[in-house]
């Protein structure tokens, strides 16, 4: 084992390293980060396609437009009375030898004109990781319809900051704390499965609420309390008092009694 961030009297951090950090936190595909412009694509005209600021996570690869500043690539013209698909891609790349050097460049790939429904064009997919050179990710497809050219198509994920997310957490943690549940409980049911082992065991099995909801409107969620089980509810029937439980197994589980956990919300 390596110590990768720490002071080692050498100069040792190498670029894969920090790809490999990247990846494992914000995730091994490719996405767009929530800052700047986040690479917002705009046709300037017929054939030229600008795109923003923002910043590209490439597979554990941090490659960015700086703030206020473009990348503007060239659509070449498309057929009258046919349709063509363009990709609008991010190729990485690496030296195959020494110094081994890293880039990464915006391009367009043209696609196949169409009479029919266009296709899109190929292009080189690539794991990094695993030390391929090449590494091309879509980011914007331009369709093409004739001589016309339409606004670009996102393909990617735009990452939420972590600050986001977590507000959203909150919210929702909020949101369900406030659910009016009108009663929960546990109940004990017994039953005994019918059916063969590989096209499913099954019974119904009446479940107690052990007291009288009324006769409201509620929805109801249930589960079985049954660690480590594969098993299946499903709720029917439900009225003041109680549902009716669906389990269905493909396990070997033969338990014939077991706790069901119940929730209900106006």
């Amino acid at each position: 084992m390596q110590l990768v961030t720490g002071h080692t009297g050498t100069e040792h951090v190498k670029s894969a390293q920090a790809g490999a950090m990247h990846a494992g936190i914000v995730g091994t595909g490719t996405y767009v980060l929530g800052t700047g412009s986040k690479l917002a694509a705009t046709m300037l005209n017929a054939n030229t396609v600008s795109i923003a600021d923002g910043d590209l996570m490439l597979q554990g690869r941090h490659c960015s437009i700086a703030h206020g500043e473009t990348d503007e690539l060239t659509v070449q013209n498309g057929t009258q009375a046919q349709k063509r698909n363009d990709l609008v891609v991010a190729r990485y790349e690496m030296l195959g030898t020494e110094p081994r050097t890293e880039s990464v460049a915006l391009k367009v790939i043209k696609g196949t004109p169409s009479d029919g429904e266009p296709e899109d064009p190929e292009y080189e997919e690539g794991d990094i990781r695993a030390g391929d050179l090449v590494a091309e990710v879509p980011l914007y497809r331009i369709p093409l319809d004739g001589i016309s050219v339409g606004d670009p198509v996102p393909l990617f994920d735009v990452l939420l900051p972590m600050a986001e997310l977590q507000s959203d957490i909150d919210e929702l943690r909020d949101s369900v704390s406030r659910l009016p549940i009108v009663a929960s409980g546990t109940a004990r049911v017994s039953g005994t499965f019918s059916g063969s082992q590989n096209a499913g065991r099954y019974f119904m099995a009446r479940v107690d609420f052990g007291r009288d909801l009324g006769t409201g409107d509620y929805g109801l969620a249930a589960v079985l309390q049954e660690p480590g089980v594969h098993a299946y509810l499903s709720v029917y029937g439900k009225d003041a008092t109680g549902f009716d439980a669906y389990i269905v197994t493909t396990g070997t589980w033969t338990a014939q009694s077991f706790d069901v956990m119940w929730i209900a919300i106006a």
